[in-house]
């Protein structure tokens, strides 16, 4: 882009200054720091300089995921040098409500785990967000996908041949012991009729 251009002659987007990047009220949940300003496109982040870690809302993490122009720009991202890795895992803040926030596995089998707080955002630490992308283009949202609804159909099918199973139990039983049987209506003795079958047993011994 020139100098003095406001808006993106590809895109569109209008042009954000980033000689003097604009703070946010939240910090860094891993070092600390001041998290800045970051736009990916039309949708505004927050990173951080140090780390490079990123905050993102649900809405706008959940449309990068899914728009493919968002893609190359999440895998583009200009960030600072690794630093070093923390020797264990640890649970951080949520950078807004300063709750520790829960771990999860992205897309249940990716390998990437991310921090989330479902009221206000989602942390993902250096290249986290590179690998998601990558993910994603290489298919693994897609197979994972196929996974549960397979899996889903199987619980399914469970389910219907357990209920058929039930249902031919009871059907089974009532045919056996209903009204219309000849060996129901055998068995079918009053109370009088036990006592004294009881009382000739008893004088036959």
């Amino acid at each position: 882009m020139f100098v003095g251009t406001k808006f993106c002659p590809h895109c569109g987007v209008r042009a954000e200054s980033l000689s003097e990047p604009q703070t946010t009220c939240c910090d860094c949940p891993r070092c600390d720091k001041a998290l800045h300003r970051v736009h990916l496109g039309a949708t505004p982040l927050q990173g951080c300089h140090g780390c490079g870690g990123l905050w993102i809302s649900v809405a706008a993490f959940d449309h990068i995921c899914s728009d493919r122009e968002s893609h190359s720009g999440a895998t583009g991202l200009n960030l600072p040098a690794p630093i070093a890795a923390e020797p264990q895992v640890r649970y951080v803040k949520c950078p807004v409500c300063a709750k520790l926030m829960n771990r999860m596995n992205y897309a249940g089998g990716s390998g990437i785990i991310i921090d989330i707080c479902r009221p206000h955002g989602i942390w993902l630490d250096r290249d986290e967000l590179r690998h998601i992308v990558e993910f994603i283009q290489a298919g693994g949202l897609d197979q994972r996908r196929k996974k549960d609804t397979e899996k889903l159909q199987r619980e399914r099918a469970a389910l219907e041949r357990e209920r058929s199973s039930s249902q031919a139990m009871r059907t089974g039983s009532g045919g056996s012991w209903g009204t219309d049987s000849p060996v129901a209506d055998s068995m079918v003795w009053s109370v009088g009729e036990v006592l004294v079958a009881l009382a000739r047993g008893m004088l036959q011994r």
